[in-house]
């Protein structure tokens, strides 16, 4: 008897997940969802992270699963979107990533990434014309496209049915033109990033290998700011400028803040 010391693989949490909620183990339940939401954030292959993300998509019980999938395939979306492993997501999952007006991918490159997946996914052109139209067309934002790309793009495409052009070609035009093909995220006006500053954070002095605190935190100190240190650290971009946001430290003396 006593406490038992489990080795076992992280794929063979998706097995004994199932195992849990067919005998209703919350316990167990809980503890398979934190530990595959947390494999899936160490997964460096993306053709892997996809077959896991699919794979949470298609069972209700997986959403905690799900939720922590997508977010790791938003922030390599740039590096996914325009390559063979795009097409192998579910439909399902790719609606859901489109739905999400802070992807850091500019707007021409999804709308290609939209039209080469209903291309990949279809049996023919005509129906990865209709599945466009039907599903992918009102997740794109003309108005994040600068004048150039539309055309570049959407001006070029036969993807898109004459009432749909001329729709889109009057929302381009009363929109105020953007300057730059930004990613969606930096055409979204709020930006929010919060963290958290405790007591020890003010009466411990920082030294460069002072553990990070906060996400982002970055704790190389500075030359010529004496025991000045970053307590967090945040970066963020708009379409005309990116921005950084530091929290100091200031140690006057030895032991004090």
């Amino acid at each position: 008897s006593g406490e038992v010391e489990w080795i076992i693989d992280n794929l063979e949490y998706w097995n004994l997940l199932q195992v849990a909620h067919m005998y209703l183990i919350p316990g167990l339940i809980a503890l398979c969802n934190t530990k595959l939401s947390s494999f899936l954030n160490t997964i460096t292959d993306n053709r892997e992270l996809v077959e896991h993300v699919n794979k949470a998509s298609q069972l209700y019980m997986y959403e905690g699963i799900l939720s922590s999938g997508l977010a790791e395939i938003k922030s390599r979306l740039s590096s996914i979107v325009n390559t063979d492993i795009w097409h192998l997501l579910h439909e399902n999952v790719v609606l859901e990533i489109l739905d999400d007006e802070r992807l850091r991918v500019s707007e021409g490159d999804l709308f290609n990434g939209m039209v080469s997946w209903c291309l990949a996914n279809s049996e023919d052109k005509e129906s990865a014309c209709a599945t466009f139209q039907q599903k992918f067309a009102s997740k794109v934002k003309v108005k994040n496209m600068t004048k150039e790309t539309f055309l570049k793009t959407i001006g070029v495409s036969d993807f898109i049915s004459p009432e749909l052009f001329k729709t889109w070609t009057f929302e381009i035009m009363k929109c105020e033109q953007v300057k730059s093909d930004a990613t969606r995220n930096a055409h979204h006006p709020l930006k929010v990033h919060q963290t958290v500053i405790k007591q020890q954070d003010f009466l411990e002095p920082r030294t460069p290998q002072a553990q990070a605190v906060g996400q982002g935190a970055l704790q190389n100190q500075d030359p010529g700011q004496g025991h000045d240190t970053e307590i967090w650290k945040m970066a963020d971009e708009y379409e005309d400028v990116n921005i950084i946001v530091r929290i100091f430290q200031k140690v006057t003396e030895p032991g004090g803040a």
